[in-house]
């Protein structure tokens, strides 16, 4: 499932790490609704997240901390599994704070106007060309035991595909998929290019650009829901599906 949260602004100036905004504020929509009952499924523990989001503006220039924006307005892409119904549940949530201000720096704030879902793609055979969505990005993570670090890579390192693969295949692992139905897959840069990005504090490189993926359709509707990647449900990984072939005219961010 996929929709969409259209976000009125008070301001044209938002925090440069505008994804701990957003996601404070599902912190906030979670913690009030139900008696915070689902609050745990998506914040709580380790478990895997299933879903994904990304964040769109009108950007007018970066300066030092800030993102000027050419109109104040703001919207959040949210995708999801279809299990357990979370991306209906996650709608009705977030409906519950239309119309509320939601507070940002310098005494200014946002409000929801409205939720929209939006239609998803069909995916056709067991191959997909797949864009990072505007806003997005590919965040490859490896955590070093021995010195208990993260390193992160970008399309310009070597093992950036291989990483990427290997992350890939570990969440259908703990998805609960049988490891026959993914020991073929594979994940493929085609076009793309390196930024880098500020978030709780830390600078790390993401990918953003197109990538052909071959696996089985159940996998790939997966990916197209769930996204690919690190720090899925941070704002990170979100993917636009292109079809089963390269289409030249479509460009990226």
């Amino acid at each position: 499932m996929r929709f969409i949260l259209n976000f009125e602004l008070d301001t044209v100036r938002l925090p440069i790490e505008i994804r701990r905004t957003v996601i404070s504020f599902f912190k906030k929509s979670l913690t009030e609704a139900h008696n915070s009952k689902y609050y745990p499924q998506f914040f709580t523990g380790t478990q895997i997240k299933d879903y994904s989001f990304s964040v769109i503006f009108p950007l007018d220039k970066y300066f030092r901390e800030e993102i000027y924006l050419k109109k104040p307005e703001m919207k959040v892409v949210v995708s999801c599994s279809e299990k357990n119904n979370i991306g209906f549940l996650l709608v009705n949530v977030f409906l519950s704070q239309r119309n509320k201000k939601f507070p940002l720096p310098k005494d200014t704030h946002m409000i929801l106007k409205d939720v929209r879902i939006i239609e998803e793609k069909v995916i056709k055979g067991e191959e997909a060309i797949f864009q990072t969505t505007i806003g997005g990005g590919i965040v490859v993570r490896e955590h070093n035991k021995e010195e208990n670090k993260d390193v992160y890579y970008s399309m310009s390192d070597e093992k950036f595909e291989e990483v990427l693969n290997w992350l890939i295949k570990e969440r259908f692992k703990r998805l609960g998929y049988p490891e026959d139905i993914f020991k073929d897959f594979s994940c493929e840069l085609l076009e793309g290019r390196k930024i880098v990005v500020k978030h709780f504090d830390l600078k790390f490189p993401v990918t953003t650009g197109r990538f052909k993926v071959k696996a089985p359709k159940i996998l790939l509707e997966e990916i197209y829901r769930t996204g690919m990647g690190s720090r899925l449900s941070q704002g990170f990984g979100l993917l636009e599906y292109l079809g089963g072939e390269i289409k030249d005219e479509v460009w990226y961010w």
